[in-house]
């Protein structure tokens, strides 16, 4: 059960991003060494995860090293089985692309007891994109 999902910042606030990675410093080489090593499998990961939807549905034909500087920019989190990632109708600025796992598609269709009732009406899987 759950996601590893990719969630890119929205774009206008990549300068900040990358302005707070830069600040970040780690006073031991062999602690520097370690968190180069992970930051870039990491990245590695994601970049892998965000190539094939953004070059063949978002951005067809954009250059694999500005798919990088987006991967540069993202963060991977986990989701439990049954948690909620985005709601119908709201606003969120972040770019979603599953990673793993499979992601139901819900829609309310009423109200029950004073809870909200909902029937899956899809399924999103690895590569697919959430966001605008």
């Amino acid at each position: 059960g759950g996601a590893v999902l990719a969630l890119v910042p929205q774009a206008s606030a990549l300068p900040d991003v990358l302005r707070s990675q830069k600040s970040a410093r780690i006073p031991h080489f062999q602690e520097s060494m370690e968190a180069l090593e992970k930051n870039v499998m990491e990245r590695k990961t994601i970049w892998r995860a965000l190539m094939k939807p953004l070059t063949q549905t978002m951005l067809p034909g954009v250059p694999a090293d500005v798919v990088w500087e987006i991967a540069e920019t993202a963060q991977l989190t986990s989701t439990n089985e049954g948690s909620n990632i985005v709601t119908e109708g709201s606003f969120d600025e972040d770019l979603i692309v599953i990673t793993e796992g499979v992601v139901s598609v819900e829609r309310r269709t009423g109200w029950k007891d004073g809870k909200p009732m909902t029937a899956v009406v899809g399924r999103l899987f690895p590569g697919a994109i959430i966001g605008d």
